[in-house]
């Protein structure tokens, strides 16, 4: 329990969690009907104004949304998302989905997904522009209604003739425009039909999709193809390799041409994204000449900066993918390959030139492989390039082994075992698969060969591309503009460090999606983690799941971790700056870290679905627990928040607590640190500093007074002793003058004549040191003065005739 409490944030997320727990719930309001709003009818003064403002309205509303130009627009916007579906309907059934292999069936599936998500965006809008033409036609109805009663008032307080007509008039174009909205509702409610009628096919496609993949996936270890004897025998002409080839070279057309049609618009931002990295990397690369101090991560950084226009578009394509994940297998295929480029001429710069061979091997085994993902599905092109990429891969692997290549590449020995152990295993298993692509199991074969590969290029990739953010990073800290920040000044070392953490946690986690996703077991891993997190355990009227634990504890993390970063950001850069009392941007830090902890603790249990009614039983514990056990933590709690606001001791400050004495190391809600002389840390609970008597040495400022006795002997000039110290008190630069030293000459003692040396410094922590100095000269200078120090005497008189016992006389 003492550990418990000891706890750095269990306090303050006690607390809040309390304070929140008591705070008053709004009662539900009871709704109540609204009343109908009763029809006008104008008076005939107020005609003509109101003609004229309705006649307003209705030529805005005839030229707005139901125009018919607008109609004909919303026709011609939709038109693009229909003949999208119509060819993707087309493509899907020239095909025989059930004898096409898994990479094919995922890459209609996201076709299809991408299809859906149009649909669904726009069976949005034409369900809001219904709505929107309903609520018109609601209005537009009563606002005929009221002219039909005006046009009968009208006539029976015979108005003029000019007035009746304006409004017959007024009344046929309300008809007309509602003869409009009709058409419009009617327009859209057709559209609705066919987006209704598309996300139905829609869903029934990727329904029989998944279905498929399923069965795949189980068919995986099933030998569905010929041995490679039997299936090379029987290759005809209109399967044959050249047929195949000029199959795949019209794919990737087809595809390439479909795809900037349909992308335009983004391939303008991938651009612009390209020319925003190499203006910062050109940018940086200047700045880095003028680096003196060179540690490896800047040596690495100033590498890649040598490479600026690879290192962009290696960048830019990393972040332009994340938004193409809509786009076909093939897209993805012409990607990898166009990227190989850069990537070599980025890591051949970087790399040992151990390393360099094996990498340009791989990236020719990445484009072999890319052209087979492209070859068609059950094709003999595809099995004879699949046999191709395993036996190089295994090949490749041979020779990284016997070469011993990773313990020329890997300085340390844990290094060295991981990647030899690794690429065994890796030899091991495309043995495995060029036997089973052999035996007719070529299923399995595409997607242990294609799941390798895949993923080993997508990691290097990915950490290249880090290796690149990186750089920039530390490239970044250093230049002049970065300097200027007290922040970056100060803790660039800790802004690395941090930095490099939050980069390597997210290469693993993409990493590993990488791998899922390349091996086909990213929905299976997602959809099983959803179901394990979503399930409910219900014990009485409490529900608990999984998913609601962890975001609980996961918010209250955040919520640490973003107030420890802007209390650093206050701490460091912002708070400095400003011209505040000393100890009030340390309270200011605190608060913003309190508050949005607190907000966090709030959002974690609003987040995690928790009844907040049942926080009353927990302020009912605490209570009791206040009461009978915890008054002293809630006592250390109050006086944390005073030491906060009034502020009678900072960080810092030199202080004394009874016989417990140190400067002032940390402030927390419950307790302090206080740092003694002699070195060690001592926990003090608020409670204390606040009730006890406390000394603050440094509380308004640093002076710090120095006092010095010394003794002479008797006889000596008085005058001369007094001047002497004076003396060495202004010899010493670290004294101030102003309150000026003075010797006080204290009392006659027993063995000497007593002075006093009272002097000022402002430089506190060094006044022992100083007081030391001054003691050093005025021993010199009496020397010089022949001024005696006497040593302590003492008289002792014996008085004769006292009779003392026989054995002490005979001694």
């Amino acid at each position: 329990m003492k550990h418990l409490l000891n706890f750095k944030w269990f306090l303050p997320t006690l607390v809040f969690t309390f304070i929140f727990a008591l705070y008053p719930q709004e009662q539900p309001v009871q709704k109540t009907e609204p009343k109908q709003e009763e029809l006008i009818t104008y008076k005939i003064s107020e005609i003509p104004a109101k003609l004229e403002e309705v006649q307003t309205y209705l030529a805005k509303l005839n030229a707005g949304i139901i125009s018919p130009e607008k109609l004909a627009n919303s026709e011609n916007e939709l038109e693009p998302v229909i003949i999208s579906y119509e060819n993707l309907r087309k493509q899907t059934d020239s095909l025989d989905l059930i004898n096409e292999y898994s990479p094919t069936l995922k890459e209609f599936q996201q076709k299809w997904i991408a299809q859906k998500n149009k649909v669904s965006d726009w069976a949005s809008i034409v369900t809001s522009r219904t709505e929107k033409l309903d609520e018109t036609k609601k209005e537009l109805l009563k606002t005929r209604e009221i002219w039909d009663r005006t046009y009968k008032l009208a006539t029976e307080e015979k108005a003029p003739a000019e007035m009746i007509n304006s409004i017959k008039d007024l009344i046929k174009i309300l008809n007309n425009t509602e003869q409009n909205l009709i058409k419009g509702i009617n327009s859209s409610l057709s559209l609705q039909t066919k987006l209704s009628e598309q996300n139905l096919d829609v869903d029934l496609t990727l329904n029989k999709i998944v279905d498929l993949l399923k069965e795949k996936e189980r068919e995986l270890f099933v030998q569905n193809a010929p041995r490679i004897w039997e299936s090379f025998s029987t290759v005809d002409d209109s399967t044959g390799l050249s047929v195949q080839f000029n199959k795949i070279w019209r794919s990737y057309l087809r595809t390439a041409d479909e795809f900037i049609r349909n992308n335009k618009n983004r391939f303008i931002q991938d651009i612009i994204l390209f020319l925003f990295f190499l203006i910062i990397i050109y940018t940086l690369r200047y700045f880095s000449k003028n680096i003196k101090e060179k540690d490896d991560k800047i040596t690495l950084a100033i590498k890649l900066l040598e490479r600026p226009i690879s290192t962009s578009l290696l960048v830019s394509l990393l972040f332009t993918v994340i938004f193409y994940e809509d786009a076909p297998e093939v897209f993805f295929n012409i990607m990898r390959i166009l990227v190989v480029f850069p990537l070599l001429r980025i890591l051949f710069h970087v790399l040992k030139p151990v390393l360099r061979i094996p990498l340009f091997y791989f990236c020719g085994l990445i484009i072999l492989q890319q052209f087979m993902s492209s070859s068609g599905s059950g094709t003999p092109i595809e099995r004879f390039l699949l046999l191709i990429v395993t036996i190089l891969t295994f090949i490749g692997l041979l020779f990284f082994i016997l070469n011993k290549i990773p313990i020329k590449a890997f300085e340390q020995t844990i290094d060295q075992s991981r990647a030899l152990f690794i690429s065994k295993l890796s030899m091991i298993i495309i043995g495995l698969t060029l036997l089973a692509n052999i035996l007719g199991y070529v299923m399995l074969g595409l997607v242990i060969v294609n799941g390798m590969l895949n993923s080993t290029y997508g990691i290097i990739l990915l950490v290249t591309a880090t290796l690149a953010v990186n750089a920039l990073i530390v490239i970044s800290l250093q230049t002049k503009p970065a300097q200027k920040f007290n922040v970056v000044r100060n803790q660039a070392n800790t802004i690395k460090i941090t930095t490099a953490k939050i980069i390597k946690f997210i290469v693993y986690v993409w990493s590993l999606f990488i791998i899922m996703k390349n091996f086909f077991i990213d929905d299976e891993i997602i959809g099983w983690l959803g179901e394990a997190l979503g399930k409910v355990w219900e014990i009485g009227n409490l529900k608990i799941s999984i998913g609601n634990i962890l975001l609980f504890f996961i918010s209250i993390w955040l919520a640490v971790q973003i107030a420890r970063f802007v209390r650093f950001i206050l701490e460091g850069d912002v708070l400095p700056r400003l011209n505040l009392a000393r100890g009030v941007p340390g309270a200011i830090s605190k608060i913003f870290s309190y508050l949005i902890i607190g907000l966090g603790i709030i959002v974690a249990v609003m987040g995690a679905g928790i009844d907040l009614n049942s926080f009353a039983l927990l302020a009912g514990a605490l209570g009791v627990g206040i009461g009978f056990g915890l008054q002293d933590i809630v006592k250390n709690f109050i006086s944390g928040l005073i030491l906060i606001f009034e502020r009678p001791i900072q960080i810092g400050d030199a202080v004394q607590v009874e016989e417990l004495s140190g400067r002032v190391k940390h402030i927390g809600i419950r307790s302090s640190t206080i740092k003694t002389w002699e070195g060690a840390e001592v926990i003090v609970p608020n409670g204390n500093l606040i009730s006890n008597k406390l000394v603050n040495w440094t509380l308004s400022d640093q002076l710090r007074r120095i006092d010095i006795k010394v003794g002479v002997a008797y006889g000596t000039d008085i005058n001369l002793v007094m001047e002497t110290l004076l003396e060495c008190a202004k010899l010493n630069e670290k004294l101030l003058s102003a309150p000026a030293p003075y010797v006080l000459f204290n009392d006659f003692a027993d063995s000497c004549l007593e002075f006093e040396l009272r002097c000022w410094t402002s430089d506190f922590a060094e006044w022992v040191e100083i007081r030391s100095n001054i003691r050093v000269a005025i021993n010199k200078a009496f020397k010089e003065k022949k001024i005696e120090i006497p040593f302590p005497q003492r008289d002792i008189h014996l008085k004769s005739g006292i009779n003392l016992p026989n054995d002490i006389q005979k001694k």
